[in-house]
């Protein structure tokens, strides 16, 4: 039985290692599942950019270990900003596997906007479309977290293909 447990754990691993994530696709990357009632974009922003001297300047360790709270913009004190694209400080993709979100008391590791959802549910051939679609857009981060959170951007491809 332990056999099988290791070994569906390892499919499951090696197709995890396939699948896209919206919220770092090519040029884009969502921020919108790592906040709440995000004020405004310069808020948010000045935010992120002070995330990202913290973990410049001090490192990962101490940007995840930071308490664990939303600032006014909504934005979660462990996001950053680099060339154009917002994402966790702490997750694991950014430090070679190693999950600094683990002391986060308020991160969510396992959620996934509707948005994600329902590009999960797709066959290759729609996740091929809905990719070329987004491809086609010129947003940047702000743009992109928020309509993807909002399923703005599902809403304008579904509109679209009617």
């Amino acid at each position: 039985m332990i056999e099988t447990l290791e070994s569906e754990t390892q499919i499951e691993k090696e197709s995890q290692k396939d699948e896209i994530y919206l919220c770092q696709f090519e040029r884009f990357s969502c921020m919108g599942c790592c906040g709440h009632d995000f004020s405004s974009k310069k808020e948010v922003e000045a935010d992120l950019k002070a995330n990202t001297e913290l973990l410049e300047t001090k490192g990962v360790l101490v940007l995840a270990q930071q308490e664990s709270v939303l600032p006014c913009s909504g934005a979660c004190n462990k996001l950053v900003l680099k060339k154009g694209k917002s994402f966790c400080g702490a997750h694991p993709m950014q430090n070679d596997g190693v999950d600094y979100r683990e002391y986060d008391t308020l991160c969510n590791k396992t959620y996934f906007c509707k948005t994600m959802h329902w590009f999960r549910s797709l066959d290759q051939v729609e996740k091929g479309k809905f990719m070329q679609f987004l491809r086609e857009k010129d947003l940047g981060w702000w743009e992109y977290s928020m309509g993807l959170d909002s399923g703005k951007l599902k809403e304008e491809f579904e509109f679209k293909l009617l």
